[in-house]
């Protein structure tokens, strides 16, 4: 009897553990968008060749490749409002059953997947937060650098810095380091008179 109550709890644990797992989650789906790596590939693939920098091929004078714009308001609306996706319409030009309509083109032959309008969608719904591209931001000064971790624990064990070496060792260490041969004395005259 208990080997028979043992396999029949750990089938009905298997069940539920198999359902959990399949079972479509909201936590899942919320996870955050991030404009740069899943919203602007989607869009650069499918809207800026009609809708982008392009001044020639731009159609309707929209803009997407531009967050102003792709949030302004023209005749149909505004094509991004952000946490509203169903009142954006880029969502209901890519939903729309009417080839005249519908976003991309039927002669472009581009359709976005299931996976990349609810990639647009939870984008919008989250707030359609515009972010360029990480080697576009302004460069900021990294906190907590070797040199500081080094500089704290010297002066936790009461040790201090040693003093900058002299220009004449400098030289000499970084061309022994680099070549393996003591600086020319040309070499050691410019870095003595350019030192940094």
């Amino acid at each position: 009897m208990p080997l028979r109550f043992a396999l029949q709890t750990s089938r009905a644990t298997l069940v539920v553990i198999i359902l959990i797992a399949l079972s479509p989650s909201k936590a899942w789906s919320q996870d955050p968008v991030d404009f740069s790596k899943d919203v602007l590939p989607i869009l650069s693939a499918n809207c800026f060749a009609c809708h982008g920098p392009d001044e020639h091929d731009r159609k309707a004078d929209l803009r997407l490749d531009i967050e102003d714009a792709a949030k302004a308001a023209y005749i149909d609306g505004r094509p991004i409002v952000p946490q509203d996706p169903n009142t954006s319409t880029i969502i209901a030009r890519i939903l729309s059953d009417d080839p005249d309509t519908v976003m991309p083109p039927t002669s472009t032959n581009k359709k976005l997947t299931a996976a990349q309008v609810n990639t647009l969608k939870n984008w919008i719904a989250q707030g359609a937060q515009w972010k360029r591209h990480w080697s576009f931001e302004p460069i900021q000064r990294p906190s907590g650098t070797i040199d500081d971790q080094v500089i704290a624990k010297l002066s936790q064990l009461n040790l201090q810095l040693q003093p900058q070496a002299d220009p004449h060792s400098l030289v000499r260490r970084l061309s022994l380091d680099l070549i393996g041969l003591p600086p020319s004395p040309r070499a050691r005259g410019e870095f003595r008179s350019k030192p940094n």
